[in-house]
């Protein structure tokens, strides 16, 4: 019985015990970590007996661990002017003390703030620190300054669009403001403005604002926003990389030309292109937008070739050509911020040909014959007239015969009238030819009333020498084959002109479009008709023998004797004897 009152004293003595040490308590965060130069806020809470007064003046205070309460300064108090001179202004007791509340707060957090604190509070019947196992004293980390500033555009950055970047430093601090500064590559002007806005917890956020108008040159340009915090002297930045949305440039163009023998040609950003039939091409079409541009290839409103690409760039592949695929082939580029074209005018060009139905006919009465020939070609033709042995050029009229010849796009027409004496000539043949080749039509005539129909027609390609080269082919062609005896001169007009060569020389003619041209375009022409052209070599027709050997052929025109010469007569008609070799 003796043992059991013991055994409950000492429970009761205990109990007593465990009351009294839970009436002094603090509660915080075991440990907290800042980054130098920042701050840090650490939520308070303390106990204390309910008998105790604390009175109108009582103190908290927050003290390092090893601190001598009786000799030592706090670090931080209500009581501001007993705070160590190397943590006042930076550590703050924040909380209502009497509310029980002791937060602290440690700005501009400097290495040598790493360390263990405790509280104490005095009251006006107690004083109590805060250093027993059932409180907390909390950890205060301090790291290095690792986190940088927020970079935030106010929207998307678009070409010629008004725009604000905002740059936020790293922490909440009421402490010493830190210093924002931009650095970069901006091709353009800009203003900024620093800020800073207080929080509901007491925290102030400071942060600064630049303002520009991005242009495409700032594309891919770099921004850096600085933050220094001059207490610790550190700094953080960070750097942003422009990207300037804009619509599509104007697309360039490039054509690739294969002639189908293994060499190509290159046109960039030509606005005409001239490529001959059945060669193929490669149009490139390319933009500089962001984003990428939707790029297709329209021709006559229609889309063609491959479908629309998202990659700034788009091919189109056109194999042996057609005279039908003849025009305008656009690059269309589209994206969210606008549409942009451009476009490469494709001119294709071929040698003399017939075209649908009959290309040359005669038709004759007991008073005259008349002939017509209709050729097209792109250039438009040279155009002759063999009568007999006689070879006719150009617009001429003499009484005896008429030769009008005009062109109208890519069709030469040349129309040739007979009177009387001159019905009675039976060979007749109509020659054309431009830099891709010559077309040879013989006719004869038939009884009077009767349409006269193509006898035979041979068509030499070539192209290596322009219109008068296939002009002297296809004279000697003629020579061999007729003997021409006889040449005629037709007078100058607004369709032809004509350069004469007498004696063993040769006479040709250009058939002019009647269309408009411009100065560059005459000037071509003329320079590819003239004499002086008339230096380079034409693909032959191929010939063989039995033994599969090519024939040769050679022969040697001299223009040393080309002299111009001044309009004839109306009725005059010059000769020239040409003779074999």
């Amino acid at each position: 019985m003796k043992t059991a009152g013991l055994l409950l004293l000492a429970v009761m003595w205990e109990g007593i015990l465990c009351q009294k040490k839970s009436d002094f308590v603090v509660t915080a965060n075991k440990s907290v970590t800042v980054q130098e130069g920042l701050c840090v806020l650490i939520p308070c809470n303390f106990t204390f007996k309910a008998t105790e007064i604390l009175g109108n003046y009582a103190g908290g205070f927050w003290f390092i661990e090893g601190a001598n309460i009786d000799i030592d300064n706090p670090v931080a108090s209500n009581k501001y002017w007993l705070v160590s001179e190397k943590t006042r202004g930076r550590f703050k007791l924040v909380g209502d003390i009497w509310n029980r509340d002791c937060t602290l707060r440690i700005d501009d957090a400097m290495k040598k703030d790493h360390g263990k604190y405790f509280f104490r509070i005095k009251g006006e019947s107690f004083s109590y620190s805060y250093k027993m196992k059932s409180s907390t004293e909390p950890f205060v980390n301090v790291t290095d300054l690792w986190e940088h500033p927020e970079l935030c555009p106010s929207a998307e950055l678009v070409a010629g669009t008004p725009v604000n970047i905002t740059c936020t430093a790293p922490g909440r601090c009421s402490g010493t403001p830190p210093r924002i500064t931009w650095t970069g590559t901006l091709n353009t002007a800009h203003s900024t403005r620093n800020t800073q806005s207080m929080n509901r917890d007491g925290t102030v956020t400071h942060a600064s604002m630049i303002s520009f108008i991005p242009s495409i040159g700032d594309q891919n340009k770099t921004l850096t926003c600085k933050v220094y915090y001059p207490v610790v002297e550190q700094s953080t930045n960070t750097t942003l990389s422009l990207n300037v949305q804009y619509p599509p440039g104007t697309p360039e163009i490039s054509v690739i030309v294969f002639d189908g023998e293994g060499s190509s040609m290159e046109f960039q950003n030509q606005t005409s292109v001239e490529v001959q039939e059945r060669s193929s091409l490669k149009l490139l079409c390319s933009v500089d937008s962001n984003p990428p541009s939707n790029v297709t290839w329209r021709r006559q409103d229609s889309v063609i070739g491959p479908e629309a690409t998202r990659n700034n760039t788009l091919e189109l592949t056109i194999s042996q050509i057609h005279t039908n695929e003849n025009g305008k082939y656009w690059c269309v580029a589209t994206n969210e911020h606008n549409t942009s074209e451009s476009h490469v005018n494709i001119i294709v060009e071929f040698g003399p040909r017939s075209g649908d139905g009959n290309n040359a006919t005669c038709n004759s009465d007991p008073h005259q014959t008349k002939c017509s020939c209709v050729i097209q070609s792109n250039p438009p033709p040279v155009m002759w007239w063999l009568i007999n042995k006689e070879l006719v050029t150009g617009n001429y009229s003499n009484g005896t015969l008429n030769v009008s010849s005009i062109t109208h796009g890519h069709t030469g027409t040349s129309t040739l009238t007979l009177y009387d004496s001159e019905s009675s000539r039976s060979q007749i043949a109509c020659i054309s030819s431009n830099k891709h080749g010559a077309i040879f039509v013989g006719l004869t005539q038939s009884p009077e009333n009767k349409e006269t129909k193509p006898l035979s027609s041979v068509m030499i390609q070539g192209g290596l020498g322009g219109a008068a080269i296939m002009a002297v082919v296809i004279l000697m062609i003629l020579l061999l084959a007729f003997g021409v005896r006889k040449m005629r001169k037709g007078n100058k007009s607004a369709v032809g002109e004509e350069r004469i060569m007498n004696e063993d020389n040769l006479i040709y003619a250009v058939v002019e479009d009647n269309r408009i041209q411009s100065p560059s375009e005459a000037a071509e022409k003329t320079a590819a008709t003239s004499p002086t052209a008339m230096n380079s070599s034409v693909n032959a027709p191929r010939q063989v023998n039995e033994n599969g050997d090519e024939f040769l052929y050679y022969a040697n025109i001299d223009f040393s004797k080309l002299n111009p010469r001044s309009r004839p007569p109306a009725q005059h008609t010059e000769y020239s004897e040409v003779k074999l070799k």
